[in-house]
């Protein structure tokens, strides 16, 4: 009974959760001291080509920057998240992912005039000789007709504006929402 006493003394001098504790925070601490420099390296190699591209006049490079920062986010959440929702969060950044790759590739107005073109033919642009500039179509024969197209062109540019946002509209909802839970 007594060696069992001074045993579960010695035990608990030396490896009770205290002891533990305090070698389990050295060796993190130590390790982190390690990692960051080398994370921070292999994050400056892997964000390189982005802001080499970057510029500051234009939206399509701010775009750039969150569809990758996402992009990143996503394969670690999907790879090596450790909470509860973490597959459910990568989704949600795929979504924006594909709202920022939509965006970027803006093929809006393609999409929308996809039709009006068809109906009325490709936009030509003439030059007058007073220096005003026409658009005319192939299809467009009468002044009637020049009226309609005209009328029907105002409509899907307010589609398309529409459209694009819609998609920026649900990319910053999206974000808003869930920004401060992305986090592992």
């Amino acid at each position: 009974m007594i060696i069992k006493d001074i045993k579960k003394r010695l035990y608990k001098k030396y490896f009770d959760d205290s002891y533990i504790t305090y070698f389990m925070d050295i060796y993190y601490k130590i390790k982190s001291q390690i990692m960051n420099p080398i994370r921070g390296i292999i994050n400056i190699i892997k964000w390189s080509p982005i802001i080499f591209k970057d510029r500051q006049w234009d939206h399509f490079y701010f775009l750039e920057i969150i569809k990758y920062k996402l992009t990143l986010m996503e394969k670690f959440f999907r790879e090596e998240g450790h909470h509860v929702l973490a597959e459910r969060d990568s989704h949600k950044m795929k979504i924006c992912r594909i709202l920022c790759s939509r965006l970027l590739d803006d093929n809006y107005y393609d999409n929308v005039f996809e039709g009006h073109n068809k109906k009325w033919g490709k936009s030509k642009m003439i030059f007058n000789s007073d220096n005003t500039l026409n658009f005319n179509r192939p299809n467009c024969i009468t002044e009637e007709d020049h009226k309609k197209e005209r009328v029907e062109y105002q409509k899907l540019i307010k589609k398309e504006e529409y459209l694009i946002n819609q998609d920026l509209d649900l990319l910053f909802t999206i974000i808003r929402k869930n920004i401060m839970r992305w986090w592992d």
